[in-house]
C-alpha cells in the first residue's frame, strides 16, 4: 500500500508492534497520529516520527464514541486506521476477575468495531480508506497452558472480521 501523503492512525501506537507499524508508516511519508494511553512513551514516538500524539484510553466508552470526530477535527480526515491497541492477561480463566475479561474482550474486540464503525461513513463519503486490523496467533490457536480463553476468543473474533466489514 502507497501511503505517502495519507493520514494514518495507529492505536496502541506508543510501544510495541503499533510504534513500528508508525515509524514505518512515517518512513514511507504518511503523516501519522498515534493513540495510546501511556502519556510519556506516546510523545515520545509521536515526536520521533513528527506526527501526532493523541492520549486516549480505548477501553472508556465514552472516548471510543468521540476519537474518531475528535482526530479528524484537528488532524484532518483518516485514510488508513489501524486498530491495533489490546490486551492480554495471563491470570488463569478460572480465577480471573470479571471486571478483567470485560476489559479485555471490550479493548481487544469491541473497539476495533466501534472505531471501524466510526471512521467507515468519512472513508466510504471519499470513495477510499483502509482498515488494518492486528491480532496475535491467539485468535487461530489456542494456548491451553495460558488457559487464555477470553484473549483467544476476542482475537478469533477481531481476526474474522474484516471479511465482514
Amino acid at each position: 500500500m502507497k501511503v505517502k501523503g495519507m493520514h494514518v492512525v495507529v492505536t496502541g501506537g506508543s510501544r510495541g508492534i503499533g510504534e513500528a507499524l508508525a515509524r514505518e508508516f512515517a518512513a514511507r511519508g504518511a503523516r501519522v497520529t498515534v493513540v495510546a494511553r501511556s502519556v510519556d512513551s506516546l510523545n515520545k514516538v509521536a515526536s520521533s516520527i513528527n506526527g501526532n500524539a493523541v492520549v486516549a484510553d480505548l477501553s472508556d466508552d465514552r472516548v471510543v464514541d468521540t476519537l474518531i470526530a475528535d482526530i479528524e477535527g484537528k488532524h484532518g480526515p483518516i485514510d488508513v486506521l489501524v486498530n491495533n491497541a489490546g490486551l492480554e492477561t495471563n491470570t488463569p480463566f478460572a480465577v480471573e476477575d470479571a471486571r478483567e475479561i470485560r476489559t479485555v474482550a471490550r479493548l481487544n474486540l469491541e473497539t476495533p468495531m466501534l472505531l471501524t464503525r466510526h471512521v467507515l461513513p468519512g472513508m466510504l463519503q471519499r470513495g477510499r480508506g483502509h482498515l488494518v486490523f492486528v491480532s496475535s496467533l491467539a485468535g487461530t490457536a489456542g494456548f491451553p497452558d495460558r488457559k487464555s480463553t477470553r484473549l483467544n476468543s476476542s482475537h478469533t473474533d477481531i481476526s474474522r472480521m474484516p471479511s465482514s466489514a
